[in-house]
């Protein structure tokens, strides 16, 4: 989708589908220790989406995120 190539973990401010390309029975909680200022360098910005996205380093994720389950049906959300 870009000329370049990008890794990272995908997150939003909201859950997804497979309207947006999204699969899958499980809904993570992703809490981060981070400033909205440090986490706008990551955000990828859409106008057309009503949602926001950022492509978070897995790295910076495994040191400063709190992560659990969210449990209940998904679709709910």
């Amino acid at each position: 989708m870009t000329a370049m190539k990008h890794s990272g973990v995908w997150l939003s401010n909201v859950p997804l589908d497979a309207n947006e390309s999204v699969f899958g029975d499980t809904l993570l909680l992703v809490e981060l220790d981070l400033s909205e200022l440090e986490m706008s360098q990551y955000e990828w910005v859409e106008k057309e989406k009503p949602y926001r996205e950022w492509l978070v380093p897995a790295a910076l994720l495994n040191a400063k995120a709190r992560i659990r389950i969210l449990e209940g049906d998904v679709s709910d959300r």
